[in-house]
């Protein structure tokens, strides 16, 4: 019989630790409400749904919403409006 055994851990991150992992949620956060606002607008124009490997090429790309980041990494307001503007338009 195999005994499966779950570990609890605790962090505890220093305040410039906790900044970091702030901006990773908020920027998992935006990728991902980014990736289901094309998806819906391909499902509401009757398109076929993006694959992975589509998504990334676009998050990725030169005009992506990832680009638009400011190079500290921290969030800013830019990324959202370009994606509202992007918004809607199935690749």
């Amino acid at each position: 019989m195999m005994v499966n055994q779950a570990f609890r851990y605790e962090l505890d991150p220093n305040t410039t630790a906790r900044e970091a992992l702030a901006r990773h949620a908020g920027t998992a956060r935006f990728a991902y409400n980014w990736g289901l606002d094309l998806c819906r607008a391909c499902l509401e124009a009757e398109e076929r749904l993006p694959g992975g490997m589509t998504l990334h090429r676009l998050w990725m790309a030169p005009s992506g919403p990832r680009s638009r980041r400011s190079s500290s990494g921290a969030a800013s307001y830019r990324p959202r409006l370009a994606a509202k503007r992007t918004v809607g338009t199935c690749p």
